[in-house]
């Protein structure tokens, strides 16, 4: 899991940008890459990669997407651990 926590806001970053693409395929395989991201890193690395690269981003599907695959992270943390 470590090895790809040092490039997960890169990766999270240009996938992301990816979801903004017009493109339903690109799109599709964006989403697959950032759950793959997000089941292969620390859910903390998560938590930042995706917060820092989508949440503010200009394009709803960008932010639906990162809201998403947050929920995923979310659960991985656990609800008490994040009380």
């Amino acid at each position: 899991k470590k090895n790809m926590d040092q490039e997960a806001e890169e990766i999270a970053r240009c996938l992301l940008q990816k979801m903004g693409n017009t493109s339903e395929f690109i799109q599709r395989a964006a989403n697959r890459s950032l759950g793959a991201m997000v089941e292969n890193v620390t859910p903390a690395r998560s938590l930042v990669a995706l917060t820092s690269a989508g949440i503010y981003h200009r394009n709803p599907l960008v932010r639906k997407c990162t809201a998403e695959h947050l929920s995923t992270v979310l659960e991985q943390i656990g609800a008490e651990k994040l009380l």
